[in-house]
């Protein structure tokens, strides 16, 4: 008796996840590597799914290699390398707080349009009792 089993792993990128300038072990290249999610799927006779495994990992940009951060080594940075990283952190925390605050926005939106509709709902919940009452009673 044969048994297949499979494996498939898809890579995509994190919207604003961190990018961090790094040297890849793999390639040598002071590269871009950008924060990822690593899906991996294991199946058996390349059907059934057995079980399915997520991890965040960097992707380099020179080689397309996934690994963690902790593999990588430190890169030659100039000057300008560092500015253009204090940037660039500046600019992904100012990205994360106006998603922060549009998430909030939506919230709050969404707390407000929930409000109406209970009170939409309790005040045809009275009128229905109201005439209920006024049939039962006969006023």
């Amino acid at each position: 008796m044969w048994v297949m089993f499979g494996a498939q792993t898809k890579v995509r990128p994190i919207k604003g996840g961190k990018r961090v300038k790094r040297r890849c072990p793999d390639c040598g290249d002071d590269a871009m590597f950008i924060e990822c999610v690593e899906r991996s799927k294991f199946t058996a006779f390349f059907v059934l799914e057995l079980f399915e495994d997520e991890d965040t990992v960097f992707v380099c940009s020179s080689c397309r290699e996934a690994m963690y951060l902790e593999r990588t080594l430190e890169p030659e940075l100039t000057e300008q390398d560092l500015r253009d990283q204090a940037r660039e952190e500046q600019r992904q925390e100012k990205r994360r707080k106006r998603e922060e605050a549009k998430a909030a926005a939506r919230q709050a939106k969404e707390a407000v349009r929930a409000a109406k509709l209970k009170a939409l709902k309790d005040k045809q919940l009275d009128a229905e009792l109201a005439a209920l009452k006024a049939r039962m009673y006969g006023d």
